[in-house]
């Protein structure tokens, strides 16, 4: 009988201890998420595309702004923003099939308020996106000149983060980047050049949100 009341007992036992475990790992405190920061090279030559991917965490190829390329690119869902000198285009619109866009996060342009606005910004908006146009981008000083298309959320003719001038120098600007998969990531264009002072480095810093929440804060 004693043998019989210890069997029975033993799976009310791993019961009990998984309850406990799953107790233990729902009292687990959410994780901070880091941020990163890249540099990224767009000097090497007038109308190559630049495109970064936030789940690598790099650029994972570049392409010419080129009708071919760019069809090339519009079918592939790796990559979530691309920069090209002075422009930027998401993973949407007549620019790639995916879920993505970009939404300003107004700052007063100064670097200290860029900085406190990043910071500061804790959840992604769940409106207000805007997606890849046709447009004519003018590139001066012996650029490539359109009919192409980029993001009129970081264009410099709509919306300017740049002040062109001898060196080309960075306006801080705060977005909230729509993932080609509708993820969110938030994102600090905070310098054009390297640390030599050669313009033609973006200097991007961001946090992404791999889990599909809107917070930008913690996992």
């Amino acid at each position: 009988m004693k043998k019989f009341k210890l069997f029975l007992m033993l799976p009310l036992l791993m019961v009990a201890l998984v309850g406990v475990q799953s107790c233990s790992d729902d009292d687990d405190p959410p994780q901070p998420l880091t941020g990163e920061e890249v540099e990224i090279n767009v000097v090497s030559s007038w109308g190559t595309w630049n495109y970064f991917s936030f789940a690598e965490g790099k650029v994972i190829g570049t392409g010419a702004a080129t009708a071919e390329a760019d069809a090339e690119w519009k079918v592939r869902t790796d990559w979530d923003i691309a920069f090209t000198r002075l422009y930027a285009r998401t993973n949407s619109g007549i620019s790639g099939n995916g879920q993505g866009g970009v939404k300003e996060i107004p700052t007063d342009g100064s670097t200290s308020n860029g900085a406190a606005v990043f910071a500061n910004l804790i959840e992604a908006p769940t409106t207000g996106y805007v997606v890849d146009a046709t447009d004519d981008l003018m590139i001066s000083m012996g650029g490539p000149a359109g009919p192409t298309y980029y993001n009129a959320g970081t264009c410099t003719t709509v919306n300017p983060w740049l002040t062109i001038a001898m060196p080309v120098v960075a306006t801080p600007k705060v977005f909230v980047i729509k993932t080609a998969d509708g993820k969110y990531a938030k994102i600090y264009l905070k310098a054009y050049q390297n640390a030599n002072g050669d313009s033609g480095y973006i200097t991007m810093e961001y946090v992404y949100q791999a889990s599909g929440s809107t917070n930008l804060l913690t996992e």
